[in-house]
């Protein structure tokens, strides 16, 4: 699952206005990242792991690379997976 798609899905049925305000990041933030413009990044990232905990593996996966390589620092991906319960 792509970053994209997970938004996607977390969003809902909240507009992006209100998808954007609920994980703290810009309403034009958004609005690049699901048109391409954008990567999500660490911060977007971050914080849909501290709305949808249930979802922190998911979210700690799209850290890696196709080939599994980390496509983000360690430390990142650490903060993620420590998140869990």
């Amino acid at each position: 699952m792509s970053a994209v798609e997970l938004l996607r899905e977390c969003q809902g049925k909240m507009s992006i206005g209100e998808f954007a305000r609920h994980l703290g990041i810009g309403r034009s933030t958004l609005s690049m990242i699901y048109r391409g413009q954008r990567n999500p990044g660490r911060l977007v990232l971050k914080r849909l792991a501290e709305k949808y905990p249930e979802r922190r593996e998911e979210i700690a996966a799209l850290f890696l690379s196709p080939n599994g390589h980390d496509s983000y620092p360690p430390i990142a991906i650490a903060t993620v997976k420590e998140q869990a319960p």
